[in-house]
Protein backbone atom coordinates (compact mmCIF):
# COMPACT_ATOMS: atom_id res chain seq x y z
CA UNK A 1 0.00 0.00 0.00
CA UNK A 2 1.21 3.32 -0.78
CA UNK A 3 1.43 4.51 2.78
CA UNK A 4 4.58 6.68 4.87
CA UNK A 5 5.09 8.81 7.32
CA UNK A 6 6.48 12.16 6.93
CA UNK A 7 9.22 13.32 9.57
CA UNK A 8 9.88 17.11 9.04
CA UNK A 9 13.57 17.34 9.36
CA UNK A 10 15.40 20.21 11.17
CA UNK A 11 18.96 20.93 11.48
CA UNK A 12 18.99 20.15 15.17
CA UNK A 13 21.14 17.86 17.39
CA UNK A 14 21.29 14.23 17.16
CA UNK A 15 19.05 13.59 20.43
CA UNK A 16 16.28 15.64 18.77
CA UNK A 17 16.33 14.66 15.42
CA UNK A 18 16.43 10.77 16.81
CA UNK A 19 13.46 11.79 18.85
CA UNK A 20 11.26 12.62 16.50
CA UNK A 21 10.95 9.14 15.20
CA UNK A 22 9.51 7.78 17.72
CA UNK A 23 5.96 7.76 17.82
CA UNK A 24 5.34 8.45 21.00
CA UNK A 25 7.71 11.23 20.52
CA UNK A 26 5.90 12.72 17.72
CA UNK A 27 3.47 16.27 17.64
CA UNK A 28 -0.13 15.78 15.55
CA UNK A 29 1.92 17.82 12.91
CA UNK A 30 4.32 15.03 12.06
CA UNK A 31 1.91 12.62 10.54
CA UNK A 32 1.06 12.38 7.34
CA UNK A 33 -2.86 11.80 7.85
CA UNK A 34 -4.64 9.91 4.74
CA UNK A 35 -7.47 10.77 2.65
CA UNK A 36 -10.45 9.03 4.33
CA UNK A 37 -12.44 7.40 1.70
CA UNK A 38 -16.44 6.69 3.10
CA UNK A 39 -18.66 4.35 1.19
CA UNK A 40 -22.69 4.61 1.15
CA UNK A 41 -24.78 1.01 1.01
CA UNK A 42 -27.68 2.49 -0.14
CA UNK A 43 -26.46 3.52 -3.87
CA UNK A 44 -23.23 3.10 -3.93
CA UNK A 45 -21.34 6.86 -3.53
CA UNK A 46 -18.17 7.44 -2.16
CA UNK A 47 -17.03 10.35 -0.03
CA UNK A 48 -13.80 11.61 1.12
CA UNK A 49 -12.84 13.43 4.81
CA UNK A 50 -9.45 15.14 5.19
CA UNK A 51 -8.16 15.65 8.53
CA UNK A 52 -6.21 18.13 7.87
CA UNK A 53 -8.81 20.85 6.53
CA UNK A 54 -11.41 18.80 9.13
CA UNK A 55 -13.71 18.94 5.46
CA UNK A 56 -16.22 16.56 3.73
CA UNK A 57 -16.71 16.28 0.23
CA UNK A 58 -20.31 15.67 -1.46
CA UNK A 59 -20.55 12.79 -3.07
CA UNK A 60 -17.14 12.04 -5.58
CA UNK A 61 -18.53 9.30 -7.46
CA UNK A 62 -20.59 6.35 -7.43
CA UNK A 63 -19.87 1.90 -7.47
CA UNK A 64 -23.06 1.61 -8.96
CA UNK A 65 -24.12 -0.97 -6.74
CA UNK A 66 -25.48 -0.95 -3.59
CA UNK A 67 -24.15 -2.88 -0.54
CA UNK A 68 -20.69 -1.61 -1.06
CA UNK A 69 -19.70 -1.91 2.94
CA UNK A 70 -16.00 -2.48 3.04
CA UNK A 71 -12.88 -0.94 1.01
CA UNK A 72 -9.31 -1.15 1.49
CA UNK A 73 -6.48 0.23 -0.64
CA UNK A 74 -3.35 -1.93 -1.89
CA UNK A 75 -0.83 -0.62 -3.80
CA UNK A 76 -2.30 2.37 -5.27
CA UNK A 77 -5.51 0.71 -6.04
CA UNK A 78 -8.65 0.43 -3.88
CA UNK A 79 -11.13 -2.35 -3.99
CA UNK A 80 -14.75 -2.20 -2.71
CA UNK A 81 -16.48 -5.58 -1.28
CA UNK A 82 -20.26 -5.55 -2.30
CA UNK A 83 -22.78 -7.79 -0.93
CA UNK A 84 -25.72 -9.52 -2.29
CA UNK A 85 -29.14 -7.65 -1.38
CA UNK A 86 -30.99 -9.00 -4.50
CA UNK A 87 -31.27 -6.22 -7.07
CA UNK A 88 -27.59 -5.27 -7.42
CA UNK A 89 -24.52 -7.20 -9.06
CA UNK A 90 -22.05 -8.49 -5.88
CA UNK A 91 -18.54 -9.14 -6.20
CA UNK A 92 -15.11 -7.31 -5.53
CA UNK A 93 -15.15 -4.24 -7.81
CA UNK A 94 -11.74 -1.98 -7.93
CA UNK A 95 -10.90 1.64 -8.83
CA UNK A 96 -8.09 4.43 -8.93
CA UNK A 97 -8.61 6.32 -6.42
CA UNK A 98 -5.77 8.79 -8.59
CA UNK A 99 -8.30 8.75 -11.56
CA UNK A 100 -10.56 12.41 -11.78
CA UNK A 101 -13.10 10.26 -12.99
CA UNK A 102 -12.63 6.70 -11.88
CA UNK A 103 -14.23 3.56 -12.96
CA UNK A 104 -15.49 0.35 -11.07
CA UNK A 105 -14.72 -2.73 -12.24
CA UNK A 106 -15.62 -6.29 -11.01
CA UNK A 107 -13.32 -8.58 -10.65
CA UNK A 108 -14.81 -12.13 -11.95
CA UNK A 109 -17.52 -13.36 -11.37
CA UNK A 110 -20.69 -12.27 -8.39
CA UNK A 111 -20.12 -13.56 -5.37
CA UNK A 112 -21.37 -11.60 -2.15
CA UNK A 113 -18.08 -10.13 -1.12
CA UNK A 114 -17.78 -9.06 2.19
CA UNK A 115 -14.29 -9.28 3.33
CA UNK A 116 -11.10 -8.76 1.74
CA UNK A 117 -7.12 -9.68 2.90
CA UNK A 118 -4.05 -8.74 1.18
CA UNK A 119 -1.55 -11.63 1.39
CA UNK A 120 0.93 -10.13 -1.53
CA UNK A 121 1.69 -8.34 -4.73
CA UNK A 122 -0.27 -10.91 -6.01
CA UNK A 123 -2.45 -13.04 -3.50
CA UNK A 124 -5.30 -11.40 -2.24
CA UNK A 125 -8.75 -13.28 -0.33
CA UNK A 126 -11.68 -12.24 -0.17
CA UNK A 127 -15.05 -13.93 1.10
CA UNK A 128 -18.07 -14.75 -0.22
CA UNK A 129 -21.15 -15.06 2.23
CA UNK A 130 -25.12 -14.92 1.33
CA UNK A 131 -27.16 -16.33 3.82
CA UNK A 132 -31.10 -16.86 3.74
CA UNK A 133 -32.92 -14.70 6.79
CA UNK A 134 -36.11 -16.28 6.52
CA UNK A 135 -34.62 -20.11 6.77
CA UNK A 136 -31.19 -18.91 8.32
CA UNK A 137 -29.88 -21.25 5.35
CA UNK A 138 -26.25 -20.39 3.83
CA UNK A 139 -27.21 -20.17 0.39
CA UNK A 140 -23.77 -19.55 -0.90
CA UNK A 141 -19.57 -19.57 0.91
CA UNK A 142 -16.11 -19.69 0.18
CA UNK A 143 -13.21 -17.70 0.70
CA UNK A 144 -11.91 -17.18 -3.22
CA UNK A 145 -8.48 -15.79 -4.31
CA UNK A 146 -7.02 -13.12 -6.87
CA UNK A 147 -4.29 -11.43 -8.13
CA UNK A 148 -4.23 -7.51 -7.32
CA UNK A 149 -1.22 -7.17 -9.76
CA UNK A 150 -3.48 -8.26 -12.85
CA UNK A 151 -7.15 -7.69 -10.90
CA UNK A 152 -8.81 -8.30 -14.65
CA UNK A 153 -7.94 -11.82 -14.39
CA UNK A 154 -10.68 -12.48 -12.40
CA UNK A 155 -11.26 -14.72 -9.06
CA UNK A 156 -9.93 -18.37 -8.30
CA UNK A 157 -12.40 -20.62 -10.29
CA UNK A 158 -13.72 -22.29 -7.04
CA UNK A 159 -13.43 -21.40 -3.63
CA UNK A 160 -10.93 -23.35 -1.22
CA UNK A 161 -12.33 -26.60 -0.28
CA UNK A 162 -13.27 -26.40 3.60
CA UNK A 163 -15.16 -23.02 3.05
CA UNK A 164 -17.84 -23.45 0.71
CA UNK A 165 -19.89 -25.42 3.76
CA UNK A 166 -23.67 -24.06 2.62
CA UNK A 167 -27.12 -25.18 3.79
CA UNK A 168 -28.58 -24.99 7.51
CA UNK A 169 -25.11 -25.18 9.81
CA UNK A 170 -23.64 -23.49 6.68
CA UNK A 171 -20.25 -21.17 7.17
CA UNK A 172 -21.32 -17.53 6.95
CA UNK A 173 -17.73 -15.70 6.79
CA UNK A 174 -17.14 -12.11 7.65
CA UNK A 175 -13.88 -11.16 8.35
CA UNK A 176 -10.43 -12.08 6.74
CA UNK A 177 -7.29 -11.18 7.67
CA UNK A 178 -3.47 -11.92 7.56
CA UNK A 179 -2.06 -12.78 10.77
CA UNK A 180 1.41 -11.83 11.61
CA UNK A 181 2.31 -15.44 11.68
CA UNK A 182 1.67 -15.24 7.73
CA UNK A 183 -1.20 -17.45 7.62
CA UNK A 184 -4.94 -16.64 6.83
CA UNK A 185 -7.68 -16.04 9.63
CA UNK A 186 -11.89 -15.87 8.74
CA UNK A 187 -14.21 -15.61 11.37
CA UNK A 188 -17.72 -17.82 10.98
CA UNK A 189 -20.23 -16.31 11.99
CA UNK A 190 -23.01 -19.19 12.40
CA UNK A 191 -20.27 -21.55 14.16
CA UNK A 192 -18.49 -19.91 16.61
CA UNK A 193 -15.24 -20.75 14.59
CA UNK A 194 -11.78 -18.89 13.06
CA UNK A 195 -10.72 -20.90 10.02
CA UNK A 196 -7.26 -20.95 9.13
CA UNK A 197 -5.68 -21.33 5.84
CA UNK A 198 -2.60 -21.79 4.72
CA UNK A 199 -1.59 -19.26 1.93
CA UNK A 200 1.33 -21.58 0.22
CA UNK A 201 -1.22 -24.30 -0.56
CA UNK A 202 -4.18 -22.45 0.09
CA UNK A 203 -5.69 -25.27 2.11
CA UNK A 204 -8.06 -24.66 5.56
CA UNK A 205 -5.58 -26.03 8.39
CA UNK A 206 -7.75 -28.47 10.70
CA UNK A 207 -8.88 -27.99 13.30
CA UNK A 208 -10.56 -24.47 13.32
CA UNK A 209 -10.00 -22.18 16.41
CA UNK A 210 -13.17 -22.79 18.71
CA UNK A 211 -14.19 -18.98 20.40
CA UNK A 212 -16.83 -18.40 22.92
CA UNK A 213 -19.37 -18.00 21.51
CA UNK A 214 -21.15 -17.36 17.57
CA UNK A 215 -21.87 -14.37 16.18
CA UNK A 216 -18.14 -14.62 15.56
CA UNK A 217 -17.53 -11.20 13.23
CA UNK A 218 -14.48 -8.64 13.61
CA UNK A 219 -11.07 -10.14 13.75
CA UNK A 220 -7.64 -7.78 14.39
CA UNK A 221 -4.09 -9.20 13.51
CA UNK A 222 -1.06 -8.00 15.76
CA UNK A 223 1.79 -9.14 18.09
CA UNK A 224 2.13 -9.38 21.48
CA UNK A 225 3.66 -6.00 22.59
CA UNK A 226 5.28 -7.55 25.46
CA UNK A 227 5.67 -11.54 24.38
CA UNK A 228 6.01 -11.04 20.75
CA UNK A 229 3.57 -13.44 20.16
CA UNK A 230 1.02 -14.06 17.07
CA UNK A 231 -2.31 -12.65 18.38
CA UNK A 232 -5.60 -12.92 16.63
CA UNK A 233 -8.74 -10.65 18.36
CA UNK A 234 -11.69 -12.05 17.61
CA UNK A 235 -14.90 -10.29 18.60
CA UNK A 236 -18.48 -12.83 18.47
CA UNK A 237 -21.75 -10.54 19.73
CA UNK A 238 -23.34 -13.96 20.68
CA UNK A 239 -25.26 -14.17 17.30
CA UNK A 240 -27.90 -11.58 19.39
CA UNK A 241 -29.17 -14.44 21.72
CA UNK A 242 -25.90 -15.31 23.83
CA UNK A 243 -23.56 -12.54 26.05
CA UNK A 244 -20.55 -11.31 22.99
CA UNK A 245 -17.15 -12.11 23.88
CA UNK A 246 -13.94 -10.54 22.99
CA UNK A 247 -11.52 -13.63 22.66
CA UNK A 248 -7.70 -13.43 22.02
CA UNK A 249 -6.35 -16.66 19.93
CA UNK A 250 -2.72 -16.69 20.75
CA UNK A 251 -1.19 -18.51 17.55
CA UNK A 252 2.01 -18.91 19.09
CA UNK A 253 1.14 -21.14 22.00
CA UNK A 254 -2.41 -22.67 20.33
CA UNK A 255 -4.50 -20.86 23.03
CA UNK A 256 -7.56 -19.29 23.37
CA UNK A 257 -8.19 -16.38 26.20
CA UNK A 258 -11.32 -14.47 26.69
CA UNK A 259 -10.47 -11.00 27.36
CA UNK A 260 -13.15 -8.59 27.61
CA UNK A 261 -16.47 -10.41 29.18
CA UNK A 262 -18.51 -7.05 30.29
CA UNK A 263 -18.97 -3.43 30.00
CA UNK A 264 -19.18 -1.18 32.84
CA UNK A 265 -19.76 -4.52 35.16
CA UNK A 266 -22.53 -6.11 32.99
CA UNK A 267 -21.83 -9.18 31.08
CA UNK A 268 -22.08 -8.88 27.07
CA UNK A 269 -20.08 -6.81 24.68
CA UNK A 270 -22.37 -6.88 21.07
CA UNK A 271 -19.58 -5.98 18.87
CA UNK A 272 -18.83 -6.77 15.26
CA UNK A 273 -15.60 -4.87 14.59
CA UNK A 274 -12.33 -4.49 16.22
CA UNK A 275 -9.67 -1.55 15.77
CA UNK A 276 -6.46 -0.85 17.96
CA UNK A 277 -4.32 2.14 18.99
CA UNK A 278 -0.84 0.69 19.23
CA UNK A 279 1.30 4.12 20.79
CA UNK A 280 -1.39 3.80 23.84
CA UNK A 281 -2.12 -0.04 23.76
CA UNK A 282 -5.18 0.85 23.67
CA UNK A 283 -8.49 -1.31 22.02
CA UNK A 284 -11.68 -0.45 20.03
CA UNK A 285 -14.83 -2.72 19.72
CA UNK A 286 -18.35 -1.68 18.07
CA UNK A 287 -21.58 -3.26 17.39
CA UNK A 288 -24.75 -1.97 15.93
CA UNK A 289 -25.28 0.17 18.50
CA UNK A 290 -22.61 1.06 20.71
CA UNK A 291 -18.66 1.10 20.73
CA UNK A 292 -16.38 0.24 23.74
CA UNK A 293 -12.73 0.47 24.70
CA UNK A 294 -10.33 -0.78 27.42
CA UNK A 295 -6.78 -0.51 27.68
CA UNK A 296 -5.55 -4.00 28.98
CA UNK A 297 -3.94 -4.00 32.36
CA UNK A 298 -3.56 -7.18 34.85
CA UNK A 299 -5.04 -10.29 33.88
CA UNK A 300 -8.09 -10.48 31.86
CA UNK A 301 -10.80 -10.50 31.04
CA UNK A 302 -10.79 -6.86 31.31
CA UNK A 303 -14.23 -4.90 31.37
CA UNK A 304 -15.02 -2.40 28.75
CA UNK A 305 -16.52 1.16 28.77
CA UNK A 306 -18.96 1.75 26.68
CA UNK A 307 -18.15 5.53 24.68
CA UNK A 308 -20.33 8.57 24.05
CA UNK A 309 -20.53 10.87 21.36
CA UNK A 310 -20.37 14.56 22.58
CA UNK A 311 -24.55 14.42 23.30
CA UNK A 312 -24.16 11.81 25.59
CA UNK A 313 -25.63 9.25 23.02
CA UNK A 314 -24.55 5.82 21.56
CA UNK A 315 -22.78 5.48 18.54
CA UNK A 316 -21.54 2.51 16.50
CA UNK A 317 -20.45 1.89 12.91
CA UNK A 318 -17.28 0.94 11.13
CA UNK A 319 -13.85 2.57 12.52
CA UNK A 320 -10.85 3.40 10.93
CA UNK A 321 -7.34 4.24 13.23
CA UNK A 322 -4.71 6.56 11.61
CA UNK A 323 -2.09 8.07 13.47
CA UNK A 324 -3.76 9.53 16.72
CA UNK A 325 -7.39 9.71 15.75
CA UNK A 326 -10.49 7.20 15.60
CA UNK A 327 -12.96 7.50 13.09
CA UNK A 328 -16.16 5.68 13.39
CA UNK A 329 -18.84 6.27 10.25
CA UNK A 330 -22.36 6.17 12.28
CA UNK A 331 -25.59 6.13 10.66
CA UNK A 332 -29.35 5.44 11.40
CA UNK A 333 -29.82 4.32 7.89
CA UNK A 334 -32.56 7.36 7.20
CA UNK A 335 -31.61 10.78 10.08
CA UNK A 336 -28.13 11.14 10.09
CA UNK A 337 -24.70 9.75 8.92
CA UNK A 338 -21.85 11.24 11.33
CA UNK A 339 -18.44 10.58 10.92
CA UNK A 340 -17.56 10.82 14.62
CA UNK A 341 -14.08 11.79 14.91
CA UNK A 342 -11.96 11.10 18.18
CA UNK A 343 -8.56 11.29 19.82
CA UNK A 344 -7.70 7.35 19.62
CA UNK A 345 -5.31 7.69 22.79
CA UNK A 346 -7.92 9.26 25.25
CA UNK A 347 -11.09 8.15 23.64
CA UNK A 348 -12.45 11.53 23.34
CA UNK A 349 -14.25 13.32 20.71
CA UNK A 350 -12.82 15.84 18.79
CA UNK A 351 -14.23 19.44 18.70
CA UNK A 352 -15.05 19.24 15.66
CA UNK A 353 -17.07 16.10 15.27
CA UNK A 354 -19.39 14.99 14.06
CA UNK A 355 -18.74 15.72 10.54
CA UNK A 356 -21.97 15.02 8.45
CA UNK A 357 -21.56 13.07 5.57
CA UNK A 358 -23.80 12.43 2.42
CA UNK A 359 -27.76 13.24 2.72
CA UNK A 360 -29.53 11.51 5.50
CA UNK A 361 -32.50 9.34 4.38
CA UNK A 362 -30.54 8.73 0.27
CA UNK A 363 -27.28 7.67 2.06
CA UNK A 364 -26.03 5.41 4.52
CA UNK A 365 -22.77 5.58 5.42
CA UNK A 366 -20.82 2.13 5.61
CA UNK A 367 -17.37 1.13 4.40
CA UNK A 368 -13.93 3.46 5.75
CA UNK A 369 -10.59 3.51 5.05
CA UNK A 370 -7.87 5.65 4.90
CA UNK A 371 -5.42 5.97 1.75
CA UNK A 372 -2.10 7.87 1.35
Amino acid sequence: MNSKNVLILCVLSVVIVAALFSFSGCETGYYVYGTVYITDTFNGNVFTYDPVSQTASDALYSIGQGAGDSIYFFNDIGYVAVGRIGINSPGVYYFDPNAVNPTFSRIGDVISAGSIAFYSDTKAYVTDRNKSFSTFEIISSGVYTFDPSNPAAGLSASPIPGTDSIGLGGQYLQEIVVGTDGLIYVADFDNAEVLVINPDSDTVIDPPYDVSTAGTSGLLAMKDPVSGDDLICVASNGNFIENGVVDVINTTQGTVTQVVTTVGGTAGIAATRLAYHAASNTFYASGWSNTYTWTPSGSPPYDAVEMKNSSDASFAGSMLVDGDLLFVATTDWFNYNDLIVLNAESAEEMDYSPVSIGTPGFDAISGIASYK
